[in-house]
């Protein structure tokens, strides 16, 4: 599976089909630090889209599950203190493990 950067030129129609057609054969496990009112959407997308959703936002457990996602996803709406130190964690493991995360 590819990533496209902005800089780049646009996807194709094919290079979309592609990668999401990778991205149901693989159901990556996708850690989501989300606050209480997106968090049921943003599995349901994630299901729907052939990944596996973890809402793992505990700062006891967020760094250890990143290491193991394949990928994480930080939404900033709303965070209480214990979420962004949470956030913070997971961030720094993904980076330190090669996840990619946004």
């Amino acid at each position: 599976m590819s990533y496209h950067s902005p800089a780049l030129a646009a996807p194709t129609i094919e290079s979309v089909i592609a990668t999401h057609a990778a991205l149901r054969a693989n159901t990556p496990l996708v850690q989501c630090l989300t606050n209480v009112v997106s968090a049921n959407f943003m599995a349901n997308v994630l299901l729907s889209a052939g990944a596996a959703p973890a809402m793992v936002d505990n700062p006891e457990e967020a760094a250890d599950f990143a290491r193991i996602a394949g990928a994480v996803l930080i939404n900033l709406g709303t965070p209480n203190t214990a979420q962004v130190e949470g956030m913070r964690l997971a961030v720094a493991a993904a980076h330190d493990a090669g996840r990619p995360w946004v």
